[in-house]
């Protein structure tokens, strides 16, 4: 899965990355689409003895035009993933896991760096992490106004 670091300049409080969470789920079900997509028409080239995800990138293949096509449709696939994940970093956060819809949003709490933590369908943001504890680290918010949104130079 690519990952791409945040681009910002900025941690967020609780109340502007719940704001994004209508973009969030329009993003993870977009690159889920796409993912989707793009193993359906890899299953058909490899039930033809073309193997598709066999390496890092997609074979480069002359042959028939149809087999042409679907790879050419599977590049186009990913590369809105891509489009999709590059977003999500444009924001300042970080796609971790696009099974579980799971994104880190930088804040601040108690004069430190954590990470507040939002998986797909649920409503608010929840929950944060030490930036070093993962989701297995999640802890649920108590106090919104513990967590510091600030604009960095």
């Amino acid at each position: 899965m690519l990952t791409l670091q945040p681009q910002t300049n900025h941690y967020f409080t609780v109340e502007r990355a719940t704001g994004l969470i209508p973009a969030f789920e329009a993003h993870i079900k977009r690159i889920r689409a796409h993912r989707a997509s793009a193993q359906r028409v890899a299953a058909q080239l490899e039930s033809v003895g073309i193997s598709v995800f066999s390496g890092t990138a997609l074979p480069e293949v002359e042959g028939p035009p149809d087999v042409v096509k679907k790879l050419d449709s599977i590049r186009r696939y990913l590369s809105g993933i891509r489009a999709e994940i590059e977003q999500i970093a444009s924001y300042g956060c970080a796609l971790k896991d696009v099974d579980r819809g799971l994104i880190d949003l930088p804040s601040r709490r108690d004069g430190r760096a954590v990470f507040l933590c939002w998986q797909s369908g649920e409503l608010a943001i929840s929950h944060w992490h030490e930036i070093d504890a993962g989701f297995s680290g999640r802890r649920a918010i108590d106090a919104p106004s513990d967590f510091v949104g600030a604009l960095l130079n």
